[in-house]
């Protein structure tokens, strides 16, 4: 359920794990994802945020997303099954939440007239390192580090997605303006289709 709350990497990167790797690159890409929520949800809204108060420390920390995951820890670590039915209804929640997600993502994007994309300093800046520079970093640190074959290329393929949509959600939680995230991930999804494959190409060589 908390992989729901990532639905960039959830819908790019894990259809591509399946694909190029099979069960194991999912197992390894399930285990990215649980410790990258909680780094999100913590690290990344405080930053957002702008400010380190208590109660801004609580909200970050004792939000869904931050349970849910320990919660699926708890639950994947002591090997408990839930009941099917139980497990069913989270199942129909998880999906009503990406699509619910996806909505108030397209709302604001549906402001952004197309060629304004393109038109901003910053956002080809922010739009290269997380395509390029921040992917391609990984995969060399990661070779540097002996970590290589189905490892290197699971975290190759999930570090170069584009920019997850939770980065409107946060400008809107936190009162902030959401048309440049919105640039930034319309722009991320559009130049991924050709910096993903060279990525994935990078991993594969060092493999």
């Amino acid at each position: 359920v908390a992989q729901r709350y990532v639905e960039q990497r959830q819908a790019m990167g894990f259809p591509l794990l399946s694909t190029l790797i099979g069960a194991q690159g999912i197992l390894y890409g399930s285990a990215y994802n649980a410790f990258f929520s909680v780094f999100l949800w913590t690290h990344g809204f405080l930053l957002y945020a702008r400010r380190l108060d208590l109660a801004t420390l609580l909200k970050s920390l004792c939000n869904p997303n931050i349970l849910v995951a320990l919660i699926g820890m708890v639950l994947y670590y002591s090997a408990i099954h839930l009941p099917a039915p139980l497990l069913s209804g989270i199942k129909y929640m998880a999906d009503l939440n990406t699509a619910l997600s996806m909505l108030m993502i397209g709302t604001t994007m549906t402001k952004i007239p197309f060629s304004r994309i393109f038109s901003e300093a910053g956002i080809w800046a922010g739009v290269l390192m997380r395509n390029l520079l921040f992917p391609a970093l990984t995969v060399f640190l990661l070779h540097l580090f002996a970590v290589k074959g189905t490892l290197l290329l699971t975290l190759a393929i999930l570090s170069c997605c584009p920019s997850a949509g939770v980065v409107v959600l946060f400008a809107a939680l936190t009162g902030k303006d959401t048309v440049f995230p919105g640039k930034i991930l319309s722009f991320s999804t559009l130049l991924s289709l050709f910096t993903m494959p060279l990525i994935i190409g990078l991993a594969e060589s060092l493999s």
